[in-house]
């Protein structure tokens, strides 16, 4: 019941980002550009998208200063701008605009 409620916020959040966050920086690279609290869910805007490989459904971590502040996974990719759904909190310290956000990558045990 609450997906059509996350899916018009994201589609809210992400016309939002596109029509702000490029006038900002058109190299924001893989930052946090925006955050919407939601009733059904928070979610990071990220100045990425399918241009840089960002694909639905990767797992994403947000830090600052190296340290890991929230894993996030992306619910909606656009050409140059995603959206994510925070997952799981690793610190006390709220995510901010400009925090970078980057890929889980599995590493192989080979």
């Amino acid at each position: 019941m609450a997906r059509p409620i996350i899916i018009a916020a994201l589609a809210l959040a992400l016309s939002n980002a596109s029509n702000s966050a490029r006038a900002d920086s058109a190299d924001s690279g893989t930052r946090v550009v925006g955050l919407h609290n939601g009733f059904a869910a928070d979610l990071v805007l990220v100045g990425a998208g399918l241009d840089s490989g960002f694909r639905q459904g990767m797992l994403c971590f947000v830090s600052r200063d190296g340290d890991k502040l929230a894993a996030v996974v992306l619910a909606e990719v656009r050409r140059a701008f995603s959206a994510g759904l925070i997952v799981d909190t690793r610190s006390n310290k709220a995510i901010r605009l400009g925090d970078v956000v980057s890929v889980k990558i599995l590493k192989s045990q080979i």
